[in-house]
């Protein structure tokens, strides 16, 4: 089932799938911004990743010393959300544990995803809490693809352009993925003026790992050099990502709050870098935002 919420010049279209969305419209020019899923290149819109950010080192985890697995990104993705709320521009999806979550995932929780469009801007809001006994350990993140660019043209005449309180960014220091997880090795990517050019070269090693709150705003610019859209956010992990070797024709920005395990991570699930861990009857709150200039 899909819901269409709309607000001042955006219109959006949400799966009860995942609660995924699937289409983000400016009214005012008509363009597309969220990619539409080909398979031929990736056949997700902006999913949420929940209770996990990435692979699992070896595919499993240790918690109190038992072994469960769980596939890239959690569960969360691939789940009906039931409607928790809806109203003029609004909309909540909620989604609990069940026997089935609870075979791989052995904790009681609640995730709700809050979509709201006012204006030119969108907010994506999570809420997480724990009805459980015992401390919920989990990591959430956004997997937002946009189209690079909206209208005709390529992608490698675009750029990111990486911003910190306002700030553009001189550089960069990136984490790759390896076999093994994340390397602990970094690479410093310079930038001219905060711009990143998403070409080939630059994810042909996959996804890049900005650790530390390096950026807190990513804005996309089109081959003149204005921006059509920004993703404004504040955590402690940023993905940029597009499908290596493909030339695909988006981007994703995607704020975490969790990373995938390290290339030695040996530790308990909630030992894991930048993970979360709610004491019982606890709440954790984040979100982002897409605007539109």
């Amino acid at each position: 089932m899909e819901y269409h919420i709309v607000g001042g010049r955006l219109a959006l279209t949400v799966s009860s799938h995942g609660a995924e969305p699937v289409s983000l419209v400016d009214l005012k020019s008509g363009r597309e911004l969220l990619w539409g899923g080909d398979p031929a290149f990736w056949g997700r819109h902006a999913p949420h990743l929940f209770p996990l950010v990435g692979k699992l080192r070896h595919g499993e985890y240790r918690h109190q010393g038992r072994a469960y697995r769980m596939g890239q990104h959690g569960f969360a993705r691939d789940l009906g959300f039931s409607l928790a709320a809806e109203g003029p521009g609004t909309l909540a999806m909620a989604l609990s544990d069940s026997e089935a979550t609870r075979a791989c995932y052995p904790f009681a929780f609640s995730l709700e995803v809050s979509f709201a469009v006012e204006g030119n801007l969108l907010r994506v809001s999570y809420l997480v809490e724990n009805p459980g006994r015992e401390d919920l350990p989990f990591s959430l993140g956004a997997h937002p693809a946009f189209n690079c660019p909206p209208g005709p043209g390529r992608r490698e005449d675009c750029r990111l352009r990486l911003l910190r309180e306002g700030r553009p960014l001189g550089a960069l220091e990136a984490h790759y993925l390896n076999g093994e997880g994340v390397g602990a090795a970094t690479e410093r990517l310079a930038l001219e003026e905060g711009c990143l050019t998403p070409s080939e070269a630059v994810f042909a090693r996959d996804a890049l790992i900005l650790e530390g709150a390096q950026a807190d705003r990513v804005e996309l610019l089109g081959p003149g050099g204005s921006p059509w859209l920004e993703v404004r956010f504040s955590c402690p992990v940023l993905g940029l990502w597009t499908p290596p070797g493909k030339g695909a024709p988006f981007v994703c920005v995607e704020p975490w709050w969790g990373r995938a395990d390290g290339e030695s991570f040996a530790g308990e699930l909630r030992e894991r870098e930048y993970g979360q861990i709610l004491p019982p009857g606890g709440r954790f709150a984040c979100g982002y935002e897409v605007v539109v200039p």
